[in-house]
C-alpha cells in the first residue's frame, strides 16, 4: 500500500485514510465531493449544485455581467 494519498476522483480531491483534502484550485468540485463523501446532501442535489456552481448560471455572473451587457433592453 502506498504511504501517499490516491485520487478520490478526478476533480483535484485526494483521499487517505477518511481524509479528503485538496490543493485549493479547484474548490467547487472539492466542495461537492466533501458534500458526497459526507452525505451532506443527496448526491443529485451536490452534483447539481456544482453545475450551477461551475455555470454562467451562478449568482456570481450576475454580479459581473459582460462589459456589453445592456441593463436597458
Amino acid at each position: 500500500m502506498s504511504r501517499f494519498p490516491r485520487p478520490c476522483t478526478d476533480n483535484g480531491t485526494e483521499a487517505d485514510r477518511g481524509v479528503t483534502t485538496a490543493s485549493g484550485i479547484h474548490t467547487v468540485p472539492f466542495t461537492a465531493e466533501v458534500m458526497r463523501i459526507t452525505g451532506l446532501v443527496p448526491d443529485a442535489m451536490a452534483n447539481a449544485w456544482e453545475q450551477v456552481s461551475l455555470s454562467d448560471l451562478s449568482p456570481k455572473g450576475a454580479l459581473n455581467p459582460p462589459k456589453d451587457a445592456s441593463l436597458l433592453n
